[in-house]
């Protein structure tokens, strides 16, 4: 993971796990990640977080990964 991915799963974890993806960015308990939507696709794509609704609110969460 690049040091921005990881920033930005830091964040989401500081702030309940459970955002919102909507025009102006990612929304968590009331405040806005100060990371590009192209971050949070990464995440996605390497499993970190997966998006669980549709647009164009998606809401996306921390995807808890099994213990080693």
């Amino acid at each position: 993971m690049t040091k921005a991915e990881r920033a930005a799963l830091k964040w989401l974890n500081e702030h309940g796990g459970d955002a919102v993806q909507q025009k102006r960015g990612v929304l968590a308990e009331g405040e806005f990640a100060p990371f590009n939507p192209s971050t949070w696709a990464a995440l996605a794509k390497l499993g970190k977080v997966e998006f669980y609704t549709p647009p164009p609110y998606r809401r996306l969460r921390i995807v808890n990964e099994p213990p080693k």
